[in-house]
């Protein structure tokens, strides 16, 4: 072989030396992005053929404390679902995961909300994560902006100390961290258990406060539904202020909106400070 000819090949061959490990990264790449939306995919499909065991693969909902609680919540759900139908909207890279953007039509006015979920890899299998994120019809977003303008007055109880009782229809406990931004930080709690309501409104009574120091504190507290994708909200009501556990307590009217019962709620507190945290406790009573 001629001087030139040897250079020409030794020069191909860098060069696909170069390009190889380039290429199967790249296929790497595309693989574990076709990986992870397949997941969203399946997910949705799950909810489609109302498989709650299948839905549970595909995601880590940490809303619920069992995965028996979180397929029991889900088999109801296919039978009450505000929604008629999911579709994937947007899907993009961010960093080592994705974000997914989940269209949702509503059944009894077609408005399409949405929802961005991280997708995430779990050893080998991609998940979607669902942490509480929230949906609201436009009736529920005037109901809560009226709600809001109404500024109802905050009534103190006197009661000293939570004693549930068979009344109430729901109870909460819960102790907050501050909102840091980390997708796991438990910024959010749930009432106990779910419960029905047939009017449109709920008294209610508690406590809350930043233990150790006299300062307030600003929580929102919600009426809400636990969805397949997020929790869709039905009222609204941020409270400011610290009201003592072995003090007086709080008493507010929370308002649902539209008439129409609704089975599967909860009462979902959060905290949207990311200076410090908050504890409380506290009963709905309808």
């Amino acid at each position: 072989m001629k001087k030139g000819n040897k250079f020409f090949a030794l020069l191909i061959s860098s060069l696909l030396l170069v390009i190889a490990p380039l290429s199967v990264s790249a296929a790497s790449v595309q693989s574990e992005e076709e990986s992870a939306k397949q997941a969203v995919v399946n997910y949705i499909d799950a909810i489609n053929n109302k498989d709650a065991d299948e839905l549970a693969k595909w995601v880590d909902d940490s809303r619920f404390t069992s995965t028996d609680e979180q397929k029991k919540q889900y088999k109801e759900l296919f039978q009450n679902d505000a929604f008629s139908s999911y579709s994937i909207g947007d899907f993009k890279q961010d960093g080592k995961e994705y974000n997914v953007t989940i269209d949702l039509t509503r059944k009894d006015s077609g408005e399409v909300n949405n929802v961005t979920l991280p997708v995430v890899k779990y050893g080998d299998q991609w998940k979607l994560v669902v942490v509480g994120e929230e949906t609201k019809s436009e009736q529920v977003k005037l109901q809560i902006q009226k709600d809001r303008e109404e500024n109802d007055k905050i009534e103190l109880d006197k009661n000293k100390i939570i004693k549930p009782q068979a009344s109430a229809i729901a109870n909460w406990d819960f102790s907050l961290t501050k909102n840091d931004g980390g997708l796991y930080s438990r910024t959010t709690a749930y009432s106990t258990s779910s419960f029905n309501m047939t009017g449109n409104s709920v008294t209610m009574n508690g406590w809350q406060e930043l233990p150790g120091t006299t300062s307030g504190v600003s929580l929102v507290y919600q009426i809400v539904k636990k969805g397949f994708v997020g929790d869709d909200v039905y009222g609204e009501k941020m409270l400011s202020g610290r009201y003592r556990e072995n003090g007086s307590w709080y008493s507010f009217s929370l308002s649902k909106s539209g008439l129409a019962p609704q089975t599967g709620l909860y009462i979902k507190i959060s905290n949207s400070s990311g200076e410090h945290g908050a504890m409380g406790a506290g009963n709905a009573y309808q």
